[in-house]
């Protein structure tokens, strides 16, 4: 079956680093759109913008091709550059140092998501606050939940 493409657009927020956390995912396939919307209490910056990802891929159809579009550096260079599979082919460790990775139990959810709903995912990187309409309301979104964490 040919699917139209999905794009994702994704933000994570915290108040304070840590702090009160929250994020956001924009899922569009033609004319159709969904928000998705959540928070924590307790987060770091670098984790909400990686569970944004989750909760986006979470919810497309299985079999979908999937474009992620992030203003997150970490999410964008890990995901695309093919570092997660790194780590986890080196137990969870960074390459060079063999210290343990920030947020591996995100990034094995991540990879499983991916292998369970057999997903074809590509990542795009944009600029934050750069008038970007969809992700303006992902930062919009994101920065509201933390607020209510």
């Amino acid at each position: 079956m040919n699917r139209k493409p999905v794009s994702v657009y994704t933000d994570g927020s915290c108040d304070g680093n840590p702090g009160r956390g929250g994020y956001a995912a924009i899922l569009r396939k033609g004319r159709w759109h969904k928000e998705i919307v959540g928070s924590t209490p307790h987060s770091s910056n670098n984790r909400m913008e990686l569970q944004a990802v989750i909760a986006g891929l979470s919810a497309v159809r299985p079999g979908s091709h999937v474009t992620v579009y992030s203003d997150s550096q970490y999410v964008v260079d890990a995901a695309s550059t093919g570092r997660v599979e790194l780590w986890q082919n080196n137990g969870w460790h960074r390459i060079r140092s063999f210290e343990p990775v920030k947020n591996a139990d995100l990034w094995r959810y991540y990879l499983s998501i991916i292998q369970e709903r057999k997903l074809e995912v590509k990542f795009e990187k944009l600029t934050a606050h750069r008038g970007h309409k969809l992700n303006e309301r992902a930062d919009y979104l994101a920065r509201q939940a933390a607020k209510t964490a």
